[in-house]
Parts: C-alpha cells; sequence; structure tokens
C-alpha cells in the first residue's frame, strides 16, 4: 500500500528545482541558492526543504550525498588548504585561519572541519590530516 503525499504549489515547485538542478548539477544546491532563486532568505527555503523532508520527500542533503571517508570536490579542496597552512606556517590553521583562507564565515569554516573530521579526513580535537583522503 502506497501512501499519497500532498504538496503544495510551492513545495512542489522547491522539490522540482532541487531535482532539476541535481540532474543538471550533480549535487544538490545551497540554501543561499535555493533562496536567491524563489526570491526568500536561505532560512525560509531550508524550512520549506525540512517540511518536505518530513513528508518523505527526497530533496537532498549537501553533506549526506557522500559516504564516510569519500570527500566532495569542495572538501578535497578544503583539505588541500589544510595541508599547505600546515606546510607553510609549520601548524595546523585555526578556524580562523580557514575562514580567512578560504574568504568564508568562521562559522561555516568550523562546520566544514567538523564535516572532514566526521569523515575521517582529519582528526580532532588537535587536527591531523590523512593523508589518503588527499588524493
Amino acid at each position: 500500500m502506497s501512501t499519497v503525499v500532498t504538496l503544495t504549489p510551492k513545495q512542489l515547485q522547491i522539490k522540482e528545482f532541487y531535482e532539476s538542478y541535481r540532474r543538471t548539477h550533480g549535487k544538490w544546491p545551497s540554501a543561499r541558492f535555493a533562496g536567491k532563486a524563489f526570491g526568500v532568505t536561505s532560512l525560509a527555503i531550508y524550512q520549506r526543504v525540512k517540511v518536505l523532508r518530513a513528508k518523505g520527500i527526497d530533496v537532498g542533503d549537501r553533506q549526506e550525498l557522500t559516504e564516510p571517508g569519500k570527500l566532495t570536490t569542495r572538501q578535497k579542496e578544503v583539505l588541500r588548504v589544510v595541508a599547505q597552512f600546515q606546510a607553510d606556517n609549520g601548524r595546523f590553521p585555526t578556524h580562523r585561519d580557514m575562514a580567512e583562507e578560504l574568504g568564508i564565515a568562521l562559522n561555516a569554516a568550523y562546520r566544514l572541519m567538523q564535516v572532514l573530521v566526521q569523515k575521517g579526513a582529519i582528526t580532532g580535537p588537535c587536527y591531523a590530516i590523512n593523508d589518503d583522503l588527499l588524493a
């Protein structure tokens, strides 16, 4: 027995946007990008996507797309920046260093580092790089 899920027109529009973006780009769009496309804030998109997920609709989470130990292109790029910083400065970068190197917010740098820890690319709390995942 299958359950019929009823979506509002806006929910259907968001679902189709996410699916189309994924087919075209091979990844889910960021909430910021989707928000710009719909003329709303990224928080509004995040809340709408959360409702879709609660209804069992897979609009994905960018961090859930890869298995543990397998890094996205962006995560590999961040790992290379970490390795280069460590080679240049003789120490592991702080979250503030990472934010400055990548041109992102401090909180975003922290989250990126946490994902790398979760995937085993680096170990924390005093980070060390898993060189096997740099390739």
